[in-house]
């Protein structure tokens, strides 16, 4: 009986043994298992932050530390048009690094949980647009500031407010006309098959390229009053002006300041359009010319067009002397025209500021007046002011220089002298002067060709 106990006793001894050691072992293995999955698996990250291997309280130390420091360099500059301001980064971001370590996944990347502050963002919009957060795509808009720091970037965060602006329905920006008194085959044509021009947003356009596009070959002139038309159009918006040119002098077709000389393979018109949408111009044909409308949505402020000061460039005088004509005569070949200077300048309206943007100063040179006068003028009387009767001399190049002359070396007032003697009186120079009548017979068609020569150089 004894050992019957004796051995129940060692039985439940032997039990009680391995019941503990196979719970102390159990218990080890688990909470080695507990601890191992507490921790991230490498190559976990959190925003840009590794956080392989790290407790979660030790990850989210880590990412405090480097969320602070980010937010502390730089700042989210947010752009409306021309209009720039600069926010603190803490101003306008909250991050949930709690919420951010319990949520990520571990062996991937995960980005950090922020919220936008709506109200500072309302009153930065504002103060950029005066419009209110209702204009704009509220949900892109806070989805794109906090892609833009979900990883911390290194970068500066900028915003450009025009990407979310809402677009409301086309409407016509800004149109002219082109006055002419006919309007040419191929204008008729432009109009007729061409009909509008894309301006893409945030590409560059080439009145050149488009036309190559096209397989048009438009005359310089039909070239010009196209570009004149979409230049005259795009000036009172936000569209920039890459390449641009006038003429000599003002074609008839065309308003002072508002002129665009475009000629094959030399002169173009390029624009930029700086919008995050795309504007049309749409050509029709009037009674009187050709309209050019910009359609699209409402730009982000007002614009108007400006001219300075006109200023009149007088034209010169430039005499020359033909012994074909009759001894005190004069003619005048060309009337003249007086040149014209003008400062182009595109105003900005932004509510009750302003803001002055000069496009260009244009100048279109004088057409210098040309008479033709004997060789023998009549004589100047002693009562008479020698000054009263000169006339400005230039050269070919419109410097006020030197009279361009077909035959002799004179100057208002003067008589010129073609005989050798210093000294003989004015029967003897015209004596001589007669004398020399033969080689102007003989070299007349030189005379007269040099004269044209020179008519054709001062035009």
């Amino acid at each position: 009986m004894n050992n019957q106990v004796k051995m129940k006793f060692a039985m439940i001894l032997v039990s009680c043994v391995i019941f503990m050691f196979t719970i102390s072992q159990i218990g080890t293995k688990s909470y080695s298992a507990f601890i191992a999955n507490d921790k991230f698996a490498q190559g976990t990250t959190i925003g840009s932050i590794d956080v392989g291997g790290l407790l979660k309280s030790d990850a989210e130390a880590k990412i405090s530390a480097e969320v602070e420091t980010w937010t502390n360099t730089g700042q989210i500059s947010l752009t409306f048009g021309n209009e720039n301001e600069m926010v603190p980064k803490n101003e306008l971001l909250h991050f949930s690094i709690h919420d951010t370590v319990e949520a990520a996944i571990s062996g991937q990347s995960t980005p950090l949980i922020i919220q936008v502050n709506q109200e500072r963002l309302n009153h930065t919009i504002e103060s950029l647009s005066n419009r209110r957060i209702t204009s704009f795509h509220e949900n892109e808009l806070n989805q794109a500031i906090i892609e833009s720091a979900a990883y911390l970037v290194t970068d500066q965060v900028k915003i450009d407010l025009l990407s979310y602006l809402v677009v409301g329905d086309q409407k016509v920006i800004s149109e002219s006309e082109v006055q002419l008194e006919s309007i040419s085959t191929e204008l008729s044509n432009w109009v007729g098959d061409v009909k509008e021009i894309s301006l893409a947003p945030h590409k560059t356009f080439s009145l050149l390229s488009l036309v190559s596009e096209l397989g048009l070959d438009p005359s310089n002139e039909s070239l010009s009053i196209i570009g004149t038309s979409i230049y005259q159009t795009i000036l009172p918006s936000n569209i920039e002006i890459i390449e641009r040119h006038i003429s000599d002098q003002l074609p008839t077709y065309a308003t002072l300041g508002f002129e665009a000389r475009v000629e094959k393979e030399s002169k173009d018109l390029m624009l930029y359009n700086a919008n995050p949408f795309e504007y049309k111009l749409i050509f029709t044909r009037t009674s009187n010319g050709m309209k050019t409308e910009l359609v699209g949505p409402d730009l982000p402020t007002s614009y108007r067009i400006k001219l300075g000061d006109i200023e009149e460039v007088k034209p010169r005088v430039i005499q020359r002397y033909d012994s074909k004509l009759s001894f005190g005569t004069s003619t005048e070949i060309e009337s003249g025209q007086s040149g014209l200077m003008v400062k182009v300048i595109r105003v900005n309206e932004q509510g009750t500021r302003a803001e002055e943007t000069v496009i260009s100063e244009d100048y279109y040179k004088p057409i210098h007046k040309v008479v033709l006068t004997s060789l023998v003028k009549t004589p100047v009387t002693p009562t008479e002011s020698t000054e009263e009767n000169e006339s400005e001399e230039i050269d070919e190049d419109g410097e006020n220089t030197s009279t361009d002359r077909t035959e002799g070396d004179t100057t208002d007032g003067e008589t010129p002298q073609t005989g050798t003697g210093e000294n003989e009186g004015s029967n003897q120079a015209v004596d001589d002067n007669d004398e020399g009548n033969e080689n102007d017979d003989d070299n007349k068609d030189d005379e007269d060709e040099g004269f044209w020569d020179d008519r054709v150089d001062e035009k």
